[in-house]
């Protein structure tokens, strides 16, 4: 299954063959394949930090959002449905980061 076009705009620039490829070791992932989970984790970094990027982090946030990401990721590896988009699942995961860690960010930079 493809990305969906409403989420095509959100998205940098990928491939099908990434997604495909992503979604394959995540599969391999879930079932405790240590090689394709650490061959994953890699892969996503570029996306995650591209994310960060358009949502206006810099630096030390972009980091945050990467490791936050990250976390979230091994945490919710089972519940990915390898039958939907890795890429579109991975790029809410840290959009919502992303704006989390901006809205923080306002916050402390007003008081």
């Amino acid at each position: 299954m493809g990305i969906p076009e409403r989420m095509m705009s959100n998205l940098p620039e990928i491939s099908g063959d990434l997604d495909l490829r992503l979604s394959t070791l995540m599969r391999a992932a879930q079932a405790n394949q240590r090689e394709a989970y650490a061959e994953l984790l890699e892969a996503c970094l570029p996306l995650i930090t591209s994310v960060g990027q358009r949502a206006g982090a810099t630096g030390d946030k972009i980091d945050d959002i990467v490791r936050e990401t990250l976390v979230v990721v091994h945490r919710a590896r089972q519940t990915y449905d390898p039958s939907r988009s890795f890429v579109a699942w991975l790029t809410a995961i840290a959009r919502h980061l992303s704006i989390d860690t901006m809205r923080r960010e306002r916050r402390r930079s007003t008081r």
